[in-house]
């Protein structure tokens, strides 16, 4: 979003134009990896595995993707999060709020973070 912001301002702005933004192409997620980074993430002892059951009347994907295509090449956007590190970061966050510390702050040092991961990773848009 703050690669479309910035290409917002510019000589060809892209008002009204609806993007994807998610992990890399070349990572293929299952619900049930993703549930297993959540837990390792949270710091979650559990007793009982996570079964994940296929069902013909329920119309979830098996896998997490989105087409970043036209960010990509409208945008020249990349991730900066890797699979593990989105995981990590949406984990804290909502642990923290269970927890009664300030939604805002902990937003706002994420985004900080995120900034700083950019930078570090040279992004067009940092």
């Amino acid at each position: 979003y703050l690669r479309l912001a910035q290409n917002l301002c510019s000589e060809q702005p892209r008002h009204g134009e609806a993007y994807n933004f998610g992990p890399d192409a070349a990572q293929d997620i299952t619900v049930l990896q993703l549930l297993e980074q959540l837990l390792k993430s949270w710091d979650l002892d559990i007793d009982r595995p996570i079964n994940v059951e296929s069902s013909d009347s329920f119309g979830e994907s098996g896998l997490l993707k989105l087409n970043c295509d036209k960010a990509l090449s409208h945008l020249a956007w990349t991730p900066v999060l890797s699979f593990a590190e989105c995981a990590d970061m949406t984990a804290t966050w909502y642990q923290d709020y269970y927890a009664d510390k300030s939604a805002f702050e902990l937003t706002v040092q994420q985004i900080e973070r995120y900034q700083e991961l950019a930078k570090e990773r040279n992004l067009v848009w940092a």
